[in-house]
């Protein structure tokens, strides 16, 4: 799994960090890593800083459209868990009335399927960023996810009870 592939000396990144739940786990396991989190919402960013008090741990935050608005350096790991794709792909265990609580961008994303991680995938590649992309896909099929990953790259589609994570070598 992902924690298995990081170290101490690590440099990490969390896109679409949201309330910063992944990041400030990952500060936790590896108090030495260098871990930064991003999003596009500030006010999303304000809950991750509470969080990131609240458990006393190093996470740097900046407001950032994916990647391109960031001044860090190259992360050897990058974890997302943003947008995959419609209600139709939601889990099993979440509840479709949550998603009325919460901003529009943080549920589905307008180009639909995997669209947040399509341009994540290409925000990473304007930067010539040489990093391993984590993503969560939920339900979607592996030929959907295979779709979005450039043709020459390596990937990896692991699933598990109906939910799945793609790993991409970029």
């Amino acid at each position: 799994g992902l924690i298995g592939k990081m170290s101490r000396d690590s440099t990490i990144l969390d896109v679409g960090t949201g309330s910063g739940c992944i990041a400030v786990t990952i500060a936790k396991e590896f108090p030495d890593a260098k871990v930064y989190a991003c999003d596009i919402d500030p006010n999303a960013l304000e809950v991750a800083r509470k969080n990131t008090q609240l458990h006393n741990v190093n996470l740097r935050l900046h407001e950032s459209d994916y990647v391109d608005d960031l001044n860090i350096d190259q992360p050897n790991f990058i974890i997302s868990d943003m947008p995959y794709g419609s209600e139709k792909y939601a889990l099993a265990s979440v509840d479709i009335e949550e998603f009325r609580h919460m901003p529009p961008q943080a549920c589905f994303h307008p180009l639909g399927i995997l669209g947040a991680y399509k341009e994540l995938i290409e925000s990473i590649q304007r930067r010539e960023w040489q990093t391993q992309l984590f993503f969560e896909s939920g339900n979607v099929r592996r030929e959907d996810v295979e779709e979005i990953i450039p043709k020459w790259k390596k990937f990896e589609y692991n699933e598990s009870n109906g939910y799945s994570y793609s790993v991409v070598s970029l």
